[in-house]
């Protein structure tokens, strides 16, 4: 019984892995960056593109 459930966390993270690696993929062309890096970044990247108007409202 401890060996099924062993072997089935295996497979559950594994099939996890594959899933994030997929969607790392896919999503590679509308964002260069991953997930973790863009949270930390996007302040940096979005200030610029926004109006004045849009900067004295949101920060």
């Amino acid at each position: 019984m401890e060996l099924d459930v062993k072997l089935l966390m295996e497979i559950y993270g594994l099939i996890n892995e594959f899933k994030k690696t997929y969607y790392l993929l896919k999503n590679k062309h509308n964002k260069p960056y991953s997930h973790r890096n863009y949270n930390r970044t996007s302040k940096r990247m979005i200030k610029p593109t926004r109006s004045n108007w849009d900067r004295f409202w949101l920060g």
